[in-house]
């Protein structure tokens, strides 16, 4: 994450994050920053404002995916060392049937990273939810949450706890995210940074994506969707309804 005084950007991967990190990096000086480790956890329930960067579920898993699809990230690195026919089977070919073997996975994996189980939260959350439930919910209160959560069913009601306790103040899509960051500074709503004069500079409002999967990227959403299902479509909207919940957040936002 990126802390100061007053704001934190919770920099959850694959979101565009590296890219909103450079940018934010780049206009402030080094000691404006009191936390800039990649990824990090909130330890701390704090009132500063938050900033989340969040992804449509489908294109966050198709972007995971592709990018093992060419042997880089931690994700893949990981399956690879501890399972490398497990790996093999999610990457060794493009195709349907490997992204639904990987989602197989990934779907029903209660944890950030492959194999490391978030003990924190109730089974059946998948690897999307999971990062977001991790980046959001700090973790002094994760034991109290534990507690509360046993007696909720319905993951709707879940997810309107956790909104109701941790949601974002400034929620930017991936997909949409320079047009989204200068919608909201030039309504105002970014003020609380005290960006510089020069950040329209610094960030162009048509500038390209970094770190991201050349796979994923060609790829027009409308011919990603002919490597899955409509089972599998539907399933990755069910279990990353808290991805959807916080775009519906982003969408109002952008409406104000």
């Amino acid at each position: 994450m990126l802390e100061t005084n007053s704001w934190i950007y919770l920099d959850l991967e694959k979101t565009g994050c590296t890219f909103l990190r450079s940018k934010l990096i780049s206009l402030f000086p080094n000691s404006e920053f009191l936390n800039s480790e990649k990824h990090m956890v909130q330890k701390f329930k704090s009132s500063k404002i938050k900033i989340l960067t969040i992804r449509d579920p489908f294109n966050y898993y198709f972007s995971l995916w592709s990018y093992g699809l060419e042997k880089r990230g931690g994700f893949y690195h990981q399956i690879n060392r501890i399972n490398p026919s497990v790996c093999q089977k999610f990457y060794g070919e493009k195709n349907i049937n490997s992204f639904e073997s990987f989602l197989d996975f990934a779907l029903n994996h209660t944890a950030r990273y492959p194999f490391l189980y978030e003990r924190w939260l109730p089974n059946g959350f998948d690897i999307y939810s999971t990062r977001i439930l991790s980046m959001l919910i700090p973790k002094d209160e994760r034991a109290k949450l534990f507690i509360e959560v046993k007696g909720i069913n319905k993951i709707s009601d879940f997810n309107k706890l956790i909104i109701d306790l941790y949601k974002p103040e400034i929620i930017l899509k991936t997909e949409t995210l320079n047009s989204d960051f200068h919608y909201l500074a030039q309504k105002g709503m970014m003020n609380f940074l005290k960006l510089p004069a020069q950040w329209i500079e610094a960030f162009p409002i048509n500038a390209k994506p970094i770190n991201s999967s050349k796979v994923s990227f060609d790829l027009e959403n409308s011919t990603k969707k002919r490597f899955l299902s409509k089972k599998y479509l539907d399933l990755i909207e069910k279990k990353s309804s808290i991805s959807l919940e916080l775009i519906k957040i982003r969408n109002n936002l952008m409406k104000q």
